[in-house]
């Protein structure tokens, strides 16, 4: 997967995205999900976010730049479940930080933010 990461991505954050990878099944799932992944950090690299100091709001402002891009169009199944799949594997491992709201799905909370 090192292929899809750009130069100003963290040591750290490509080691996230390397753990999620041999962690996640099944794992051909994760074949078609990782450029998807590697997409959002490189875009965390841009903004020097590492992903033990990720919010909410990150994986938000990201999702609305890709929909800019897009045109208006949401994105794509496969690369929403690729930043639900991989944000939440963060999360199983205590490095998200999604603002110590209780979180029912991966884009709703229980506290309200806009």
């Amino acid at each position: 997967g090192k292929k899809y990461i750009d130069k100003g991505v963290s040591e750290f954050n490509k080691v996230a995205l390397q753990s999620w990878v041999e962690a996640d099944t099944p794992k051909s799932a994760t074949k078609n999900l990782a450029p998807f992944a590697a997409k959002f950090l490189n875009y965390l690299g841009k903004r020097k976010i590492d992903v033990d100091k990720l919010e909410i709001s990150d994986v938000l402002s990201y999702i609305n730049k890709r929909r800019i891009e897009l045109g208006g169009n949401p994105l794509g199944p496969n690369e929403l479940s690729a930043i639900s799949k991989f944000t939440k594997h963060l999360a199983s491992r205590g490095r998200f930080n999604s603002n110590k709201c209780k979180t029912k799905s991966w884009y709703r909370t229980s506290c309200s933010w806009s």
